[in-house]
């Protein structure tokens, strides 16, 4: 029956693809063929370049490695300089600036949100993530969610024999827009003041968990993936402590 459904369910398959053929000469070709090679070798680094124009690899070799594998630096003054100290010619430097891997502009967070609670799970509280830039000492983004409005999945363990809990996860997605690589500090807080736009607001007596990263200027990977633990007070049903957490991030 599964499988049936899923037949009748499948949309249907898209139009053939439409492609205009067109007469090419024989260096043509040649040249077609040069432009699609890619090589599946990683990306060139800042540092592989400087080694081999410091070993007189030759400009028109230079130039092609970097075209097939893309450059993974940041194609600023300081990098131009070095790679002219190690004996990179200007065309070069023009051909580094042309297959450099675009900057990074920003990141992907996902979060993780687990709550317990060894009765009902209460008053549900605000979800609060400040970002903010280490060395610049100013706030990148702020992000907020009311962990009541947000899909989740509820249920009960009963793991524990003597002692079943509520739990409710939550995961949650946002786009981190920075182009400023160097330190980020990830401070999270969980309470129940509404639209908050700054962890300050909180007071003195806020509990926050505190994560770093370091962020590059450029990379493959733009992902980040923050798993947080919370648990409810025994006592009061609206103070809810996150106990654990972990941030992961993959640049290459």
């Amino acid at each position: 029956m599964w499988i049936l459904l899923t037949l009748l369910l499948s949309p249907p398959s898209p139009p053939p693809q439409l492609i205009s053929l067109v007469e090419l000469k024989a260096e043509d070709l040649a040249a077609l063929e040069r432009a699609q090679r890619q090589s599946e070798s990683p990306p060139l680094r800042l540092e592989d370049l400087e080694q081999l124009a410091a070993a007189g690899v030759g400009e028109e070799t230079l130039m092609e490695m970097m075209r097939t594998r893309k450059v993974l630096a940041l194609a600023d003054a300081q990098t131009l300089i070095r790679l002219k100290k190690a004996g990179a010619s200007d065309r070069s430097l023009a051909a580094l600036s042309a297959y450099a891997v675009k900057p990074n502009e920003g990141f992907h967070l996902r979060v993780n949100l687990k709550l317990t609670s060894p009765a009902g799970l209460g008053k549900l509280p605000q979800l609060y993530i400040e970002v903010r830039h280490a060395d610049l000492g100013r706030q990148e983004a702020f992000l907020s969610a009311d962990l009541k409005g947000q899909g989740a999945r509820t249920y009960t363990d009963d793991s524990d024999p003597l002692l079943s809990a509520r739990v409710r996860e939550v995961i949650l997605h946002a786009p981190i827009k920075t182009r400023h690589p160097g330190r980020l500090s990830l401070r999270v807080a969980l309470s129940q003041a509404p639209g908050l736009q700054a962890l300050e607001g909180l007071g003195a007596t806020a509990r926050l968990k505190a994560f770093s990263l370091d962020y590059p200027a450029v990379s493959l990977a733009r992902d980040c993936v923050l798993d947080l633990t919370a648990a409810r007070d025994p006592i009061l049903d609206d103070l809810y402590e996150i106990t654990s957490g972990r941030l992961d991030c993959r640049w290459d």
